[in-house]
């Protein structure tokens, strides 16, 4: 699994909840599915604000050439901010009861 989103729906207790995850694996098996993931972030526990801040250091991480900067770092969180902004808005506009 890389940068991503999970819905999980529990029709038993009627709800969808949604996470960003960065990371990890899933394995579906018999017994249920097993997500382990690096990091994994409810939707509505997200800062929309913080992440647009990380949003936008790591764009302006990219945008400049330093000698010193990990590109392939600065990249990561610029995708990790863009997904986590993803998830918040998807979760907004899906109903997060199944009846």
């Amino acid at each position: 699994m890389s940068i991503g989103s999970v819905m999980i729906k529990t029709p038993e207790e009627h709800v969808i909840t949604m996470l960003a995850v960065a990371g990890g694996f899933v394995q579906v098996g018999p017994e249920g599915v097993t997500l382990l993931a690096e990091s994994a972030e409810l939707a509505e526990d997200i800062d929309v604000i913080r992440a647009s801040h990380a949003e936008d250091r790591a764009r302006e991480r990219l945008s400049r050439e330093f000698a010193d900067i990990d590109v392939e770092r600065a990249r990561v969180a610029l995708e990790k901010a863009l997904n986590r902004k993803r998830v918040a808005e998807r979760a907004k506009a899906r109903p997060t009861a199944l009846v």
